[in-house]
């Protein structure tokens, strides 16, 4: 698992979750401090596993939505020893936001992928204020690669 965030590699720890949505499936990537606390989390939820070598658009995440099948997107700092809420960033749907699975084995449930999404700090749009200031206002994630093994939460 690798992708670019703003320009720099980042290597997060991946998994995927079957949350039991119509057989679409959960991403995350979590990366760890030195420490081993959670910095930051990436999910992408809704993918559509049969859809293989189709790119499927990543919208903004809203949980009130998650039943109309749209994949959606967000990223999550994480402060303190990892369970604090930092900044919470939201999919900036005027980008190209897309996620390809280029590998689904349903029987040793593997997935592989590739991802490019584009997020906005959420309080210029409800106002809220910084918690950490870690992020820049804008992140870009590009070259995203992974694979994983989907687990039944």
């Amino acid at each position: 698992m690798s992708f670019e965030l703003n320009g720099e590699t980042w290597q997060p720890f991946p998994t995927a979750d079957d949350l039991s949505y119509d057989s679409l499936l959960l991403v995350l990537m979590h990366n760890y401090n030195d420490d081993d606390f959670k910095t930051y989390s990436l999910s992408i939820h809704q993918i559509d596993p049969m859809k293989l070598n189709e790119k499927q658009t990543i919208h903004k995440y809203v949980f009130s939505e998650l039943d109309e099948n749209k994949v959606s997107a967000e990223f999550a700092e994480c402060l303190g020893d990892g369970d604090v809420a930092g900044d919470n960033f939201d999919v900036f749907e005027f980008e190209d936001n897309w996620i390809k699975i280029t590998r689904w084995d349903e029987d040793s449930k593997k997935l592989e992928g590739e991802f490019q999404v584009n997020f906005i700090f959420r309080g210029l749009e409800t106002g809220e204020p910084r918690k950490a200031n870690t992020f820049p206002d804008t992140i870009r994630v590009t070259d995203g690669v992974f694979s994983t093994k989907v687990v039944e939460f």
